[in-house]
This record gives C-alpha cells, sequence and structure tokens, in this order.
C-alpha cells in the first residue's frame, strides 16, 4: 500500500466538514500558554514509544471552507513504524489517555486513510488535532494508484509521524 502525506491531507479536508454532531468550529485559532502545551506533553508521552518534541508552529483544522488555521503549540513524534507498535496499540492508548485527561472527541472533526488517522478533540475553547501518518519515504512509485498493494513496506523502512496541535479559539472581533 502507498502511503503519503497528500493523501492524508486530501483525505483530511473531505472528512472535516462536519456531521450531525459536529460542534461550532472556531473563526479564528490563538496560542495557548506553553505550560498548555508541557502538560499535554506530559499527559501524551507514556502513550506513545517515541519521544515528543515541543515547537511553536500553525495549527490547521480541517473544517469545511475555508480551513482554520492559526498560531499555536505543535508535539511531534517521529521513527520507523517497528519503533512504535506495528498493531496501533500505541495509537488506541493515545486517545483512550486523551479522553481520560478531559479532552472529548469531536465527531465532525475525522478523516481516516490507507495512510493514516486525523481526529479532531475539544475541551472548552481548546481545539486539538492529533494525526498519525505512514509514509514511504519516496521508495514507492508515485504514479502508483494510492491503494496499488504493490508498496508493502516492511515496519522497519516505513516512516511513522504522531503530531498533536493545541490552540484556542480566538476571541471573536468586537463591533463598533
Amino acid at each position: 500500500m502507498r502511503r503519503t502525506a497528500a493523501a492524508i491531507s486530501i483525505l483530511a479536508v473531505l472528512g472535516f466538514t462536519g456531521g450531525a454532531h459536529a460542534q461550532p468550529r472556531p473563526r479564528a485559532l490563538a496560542p495557548v500558554p506553553m505550560q498548555e502545551c508541557d502538560d499535554l506533553l506530559r499527559a501524551v508521552q507514556p502513550a506513545v514509544p517515541r519521544p515528543f518534541r515541543r515547537s511553536a508552529g500553525e495549527v490547521r483544522f480541517f473544517s469545511g471552507t475555508p480551513d482554520v488555521r492559526g498560531p499555536g503549540c505543535v508535539l511531534t513524534a517521529r521513527g520507523m513504524l517497528n519503533q512504535f507498535d506495528g498493531d496501533g496499540v500505541y495509537w488506541e492508548t493515545l486517545k483512550a489517555r486523551l479522553v481520560r485527561v478531559g479532552w472529548r472527541a469531536d465527531p465532525g472533526m475525522v478523516a481516516d486513510g490507507g495512510g493514516g488517522q486525523v481526529l479532531g478533540y475539544r475541551r472548552g475553547d481548546r481545539y486539538l488535532a492529533v494525526s498519525f501518518e505512514e509514509d514511504d519515504g519516496g521508495m514507492c512509485d508515485p504514479d502508483a494508484p494510492a491503494d496499488a498493494d504493490d508498496c508493502d513496506l516492511p515496519p522497519e523502512r516505513t516512516r511513522v509521524t504522531v503530531q498533536l496541535g493545541l490552540a484556542r479559539a480566538a476571541p471573536a472581533p468586537r463591533r463598533r
């Protein structure tokens, strides 16, 4: 199976259109204090067998047209699939840990595909985009269909990125 970043991005755009249970989306995002990012890091690190790196960056929520983007805190863990666990236990553990520390899954913010999965969570005015992505590292034929079975790379050659983007809803502009 061919896995690329572009595939999950396209799937996320198609999947993040909301549904019957979707929560209202913010019009803009604002950064959170770095202490909140550090707290999130401490809460999720035990669920993922690779270390997270914390950085300030753009957080993007695929919430229809246009997407909601803004500054936020980004936690990123990278490695080869065999350094995580090939059966996805850590992904389920990460999702359960988020719920345990007070995050609520937003069913209107879900995208799933052969190359990864993107989930959205909310807690008050805080938004969390959680993604898992597998990448072939350019080892597969770029012209092959996304569902081609001729490129099943072994776990030690499949790159994995787990990323959490944390931001808050920006205050609405004051009307004059």
